[in-house]
């Protein structure tokens, strides 16, 4: 997982250093394996770095506002690596409107034996909405070794129970703002969500609830 290397342009020039390179620094963060950084990719540096370069050849400053944006957006993913790294409960989901796939967004589902995390991303300029319902077919191994394609929904790739007073919580991880949706919602119909043009949403601390009481 990179967004530059050696032998390409600096991430900066690829990508810019506002919310579409931001957006593709949180899918190198939190998709599977190995997240690798380019020298000078966090600092904004612009030179392209060759393998045969002993040293910088161009006088650049640390750009301090990209610095702060990466302690404030990918930081603290980089510290959610043990969600992110195994492949092991990754699902990869299409967001859907009218029947059709949103083409531009990346929407994935991953984390541990007891904890999820929700990641989103819309890769192009244009505003899109859709549902996350099913998520596309994946090879999983069988208990007897066996392998089997299957897809899930995404209220069983969060670990939903149904229940009609049950409701599913969770954090957004750029804003700060908590979400509340009754879980068998997200059991007959997937979660309905919009995203602006290059914008990332990451959901965290994602729980269920039970409503006792009628207080909910």
């Amino acid at each position: 997982n990179f967004m530059n290397n050696p032998d390409e342009e600096t991430a900066v020039a690829q990508f810019g250093d506002g919310d579409r390179y931001f957006g593709i620094c949180t899918l190198l963060a939190t998709m599977p394996g190995l997240p690798m950084f380019g020298h000078g990719q966090i600092e904004g540096f612009k030179e392209k770095y060759g393998m045969e370069y002993s040293r910088a050849y161009w006088d650049e400053k640390p750009d301090s506002r990209l610095i702060q944006e990466h302690e404030r957006r990918i930081f603290p993913l980089l510290r959610m690596r043990r969600l992110f790294s195994s492949s092991v409960h990754f699902q990869l989901f299409d967001m859907v409107e009218d029947d059709q796939p949103v083409e531009s967004v990346y929407a994935y589902v991953n984390g541990d034996h007891n904890t999820r995390v929700l990641v989103l991303y819309n890769n192009q300029f244009e505003r899109v909405q859709g549902r996350l319902h099913m998520s596309e077919p994946k090879l999983e191994r069988l208990v007897d070794g066996s392998r089997e394609v299957k897809t899930v929904s995404l209220a069983e790739s969060l670990m939903l129970k149904i229940g009609g007073r049950r409701f599913l919580v969770w954090n957004e991880f750029t804003s700060g703002l908590t979400y509340m949706v009754p879980s068998i919602t997200v059991f007959d119909e997937g979660l309905w969500t919009s995203l602006e043009g290059y914008q990332t949403k990451v959901f965290i601390d994602i729980r269920e609830i039970e409503d006792f009481d009628g207080s909910l």
